[in-house]
Formats: C-alpha cells, structure tokens, sequence
C-alpha cells in the first residue's frame, strides 16, 4: 500500500516560496517514487534551501517536463487536475492493492456498497445491478461524477420502489 507522501519545503533562505504538495504516483509504472522538479528561480544551490529528497530544483533549464518517475524513467508534466491513465493509477491514488479494496474505498462515500470489474482497458464501477465503464483516460472530477449520478439514479429507483 502506498504511503501518503506529503511533505512542505521550507522557503529557501532569502525567501521564496514553499514547495507543499503530494509526491503522487508515476502514470507509467504507477510506482510512487516520484521525482518533483522545481523549474525557476532561484537557481543557486545556496538559495534552494532544504526540503524532501524527492524534490529537486533545476534553476531556469526547463527539461520539458517537471515530474519524472526514479523507478522507471518515465517523464511527464503534472497539471493540478489529476487524471488517471489506468486501473493501477486509480488504485494508487486510492492506495489500495486489489480492485476489490478500490470497491470498498469507494463504498466508503456511498450509501450503497460498490463492486469493481477491470480488464487492460476500463473500470466497470457499479452498485447493485446498475454500473458505469470508465475509459482512460479520465479526469478524478468526471470519475467522481459519473458515481455520484450513477449512485443518485439508484437511490431514486429505490425511493421510487418503496413507495
């Protein structure tokens, strides 16, 4: 299980600003040992300050990227909207092992207990007999929509049964 790596970088001496935020995980190999990669100022080594080893401050030689991942070599560019690219990197995200620990992770926000199916290309999330497949890959915000619709058109047909 993945750990939760959020850390805060102290200011570099002279000021600037704190490097705050999830080490997250790699989008190739979903593996969390990311490297982050501070692009800018300040440039000198005595101004960088200290702060987790898996930050590096490169100074103003944009690579064309700002994340690479230490165990596979991957690179890529981290944008604040989180995007999942495959069942592992949800999993991950979730940090969880198997997809039926993703059902109960998902469970955990729900009134309904949800059920997971996978295959080398989508995530089937369903509750009961109803189920949305998800394609990659897909932004955490439209993941968590299509559950929270798919949840409230359950509920409904529930309510709507009962009475």
């Amino acid at each position: 299980m993945a750990e939760d790596r959020t850390e805060d970088r102290p200011p570099p001496r002279g000021g600037g600003a704190t490097h705050t935020g999830s080490r997250g995980t790699c989008p190739v190999c979903a593996s969390d040992d990311v490297i982050h990669l501070v692009i800018g100022m300040p440039a000198l080594p005595e101004d960088w300050g200290s702060g987790p080893v898996w930050v590096e401050w490169v100074g103003c030689a944009h690579p064309g990227y700002n994340r690479r991942c230490a165990s596979c070599g991957g690179t890529w560019t981290a944008s604040s909207e989180t995007t999942f690219h495959s069942v592992l990197e949800v999993m991950a995200h979730a940090h969880v092992d198997t997809p039926d620990d993703l059902a109960d992770w998902i469970s955990e926000e729900y009134e309904h207990d949800a059920w997971v199916r996978v295959d080398d290309h989508h995530l089937e999330i369903g509750f009961r007999n109803r189920s949305v497949t998800i394609v990659y890959p897909v932004r955490e915000d439209d993941l968590w929509e299509s559950l929270d619709d798919l949840h409230d058109e359950l509920s409904e047909e529930l309510a709507a049964e009962r009475e």
